[in-house]
């Protein structure tokens, strides 16, 4: 099944994650994502794990930093 990773929450390799059938290609939110515990037709929600995980995974950071 095709599945974009959600852009809500990031997961990432090793989380827990769960489909949602609303838009062409379901649309992979962590399971304790807000958008799946408010989520009010739970019928829309697929049980998924992840495919073969590669050793490298693009992910996006922030870094804060202060100097004094």
């Amino acid at each position: 099944m095709l599945t974009h990773l959600g852009e809500c929450c990031h997961p990432v390799p090793g989380d827990a994650i769960i489909a949602t059938s609303r838009a062409p290609g379901s649309h992979g939110p962590q399971k304790n994502c807000p958008n799946v515990i408010h989520e009010r037709e739970k019928e829309r929600l697929i049980e998924v794990e992840w495919g073969q995980i590669e050793a490298v995974y693009p992910s996006k950071i922030q870094v804060e930093a202060w100097t004094e």
